[in-house]
């Protein structure tokens, strides 16, 4: 992640840590591997001082082997610290400028052992990074690492409303979309029940929380999910005698009954009304993901928004998957199970990881900018951003493995390193380069591997 024989180029920031550790193991070193891995990850470097310019400057241990020792010691108290997750290089001795330091690189913790967290108690103990400092989260943002750490599914829990809750308007639109004939004939009860809106609690049929979600009343959701919301904005300004779109549906205004079904019939008839159907499809797709992906126990609700550039798909809790399978065409790990089952019943999105690969895959080939899907934290959401702007240059541009400006390629690392990521016009003003020798040294540096895009910004490849 770093080059330990250009220390000085580099910054604290929220992926790098430094700490001078002649006096021996700094107590501070929990919080910041618990902030790391509850986060995005990050490099933890002993001997290290920052000086008042902010640059980074090897001291030399006198014994960088002991720190270790007694690092990895701590890291196998469970009554101290709650999981390992570093791998056998995790914690090593390095030179940096002739002098011995130590190396700690923590990965970004599984959801599954998340939250990380130090002391004993995981509401006082643990800790998430932003910028270059940590801070001890929240009881929400715990509660919501707690959720996503379990393996069941939070929408097939009961719903604390009787089946008469359920709009059945709601569910007899929804039969139409199933294809199953058989599954179709079923009597009222059964049918949700095969579908997964029902389930027998305490020798009762009663609506699963995914039933509730999707054919419920939106004050009945709210009782259950007191941060639920849906909204879908169109801002399109208007062009020449085209007026203005500004249009805004959410489960508060424009909908009967505001639960996630009926928001996504009369959305998914919005987005891209005018596009073919594979475009169609995939825009479709990316509402479906972010219906299932929300943590519908988190605030701010799930927001589409359409713009004159494109489409920015928002919702609460991070992605659960790794960020980078789906393009890959991993897995997909979806936190509402349950919607995302009745979606697929009707027919509706892929449901196994190959949807966002697929999006990425189209925009790809229409050579627009690549989609961009990011996390943020405090409180936790995920945004998919989708544009229809061209991607500059064609095969005549493809990027040479190789840098001609090694000074302004360092410079460049350097401002990432401190400031994680930035667009061409922000790199240009900030370090006095013309548009197109940042943009001439930006693709080698892609072309190398140094650095990645994320939607319309650069930043430092982790």
């Amino acid at each position: 992640m770093i080059d330990l024989s250009r220390i000085e180029d580099y910054r604290e920031n929220n992926r790098i840590e430094a700490k001078k550790a002649l006096g021996g193991l700094p107590k501070s070193i929990w919080e910041t591997y618990s902030s790391f891995a509850n986060t995005l990850g990050g490099i933890i470097l002993l001997g290290v001082e920052e000086h008042r310019d902010r640059t980074l400057h090897p001291v030399d241990l006198p014994d960088p082997e002991a720190l270790v020792e007694k690092f990895r010691a701590m890291l196998s108290d469970r009554s101290f610290v709650s999981a390992d997750i570093l791998g056998d290089g995790g914690a090593r001795t390095e030179l940096a400028e002739g002098k011995r330091i130590v190396v700690i690189t923590v990965p970004r913790a599984r959801r599954e052992l998340r939250p990380v967290y130090i002391g004993g108690d995981p509401f006082t103990g643990t800790y998430r990074r932003s910028g270059e400092g940590d801070y001890r989260c929240t009881k929400e943002e715990v509660a919501a690492m707690l959720r996503d750490a379990q393996g069941i599914s939070p929408d097939r829990a009961a719903a604390a409303v009787p089946l008469s809750s359920l709009s059945m308007r709601c569910v007899e639109d929804y039969r139409l979309l199933v294809a199953d004939e058989q599954m179709k004939d079923l009597s009222y009860p059964l049918f949700l029940r095969a579908a997964g809106a029902a389930a027998e609690f305490g020798g009762e049929l009663k609506p699963t929380a995914a039933g509730l979600l999707m054919f419920g009343r939106n004050s009945d959701i709210c009782a259950q999910f007191p941060h639920y919301f849906l909204e879908y904005r169109d801002n399109c300004p208007g062009e020449g005698t085209r007026p203005s779109s500004n249009f805004c549906i959410s489960s508060d205004s424009g909908l009967e009954y505001g639960n996630v079904f009926e928001f996504f019939m009369s959305v998914r008839g919005k987005l891209g009304a005018d596009a073919d159907s594979e475009l169609s499809a995939a825009l479709t797709e990316a509402l479906v993901n972010c219906l299932c992906n929300a943590d519908y126990h988190g605030r701010k609700g799930v927001i589409i928004l359409k713009n004159a550039g494109g489409y920015v798909f928002s919702n609460p809790g991070l992605f659960r998957a790794d960020i980078s399978a789906p393009e890959a065409g991993g897995l997909s790990d979806p936190r509402n199970k349950g919607l995302s089952r009745m979606f697929a019943l009707a027919g509706i999105g892929r449901g196994s990881g190959g949807g966002i690969r697929e999006i990425f895959s189209l925009w790809d080939r229409r050579g627009w900018v690549r989609p961009a899907l990011k996390e943020s934290f405090a409180p936790e959401r995920t945004m998919f951003t989708l544009t229809f702007t061209p991607r500059r240059g064609g095969r005549r541009d493809k990027p040479r493995a190789y840098v001609h400006d090694k000074a302004l390629a360092s410079k460049i690392i350097v401002y990432l390193t401190d400031n994680i990521s930035a667009d061409v016009t922000t790199l240009s003003s900030q370090l006095g380069n013309s548009l197109s020798d940042i943009k001439k040294c930006l693709r080698a540096l892609l072309s190398l591997g140094v650095v990645v895009a994320d939607g319309g910004a650069y930043r430092l490849k982790s």
